[in-house]
């Protein structure tokens, strides 16, 4: 991946996708405002 590059991540809310999206994000950090499911109630499953 390069700068500007747009990534599609395709997967089930069970899979728990948004673990890995947030590792790949540019700015991990800003998961919580740009991210779903980032309450603590899902992150710690």
């Amino acid at each position: 991946m390069t700068k500007g590059d747009a990534v599609l991540i395709k997967g089930s809310q069970s899979m728990r996708m948004e673990k890995v999206v947030k590792e790949v994000m540019a700015e991990p950090l800003r998961a919580a405002d740009l991210l779903v499911r980032q309450e603590v109630v899902w992150t710690v499953r």
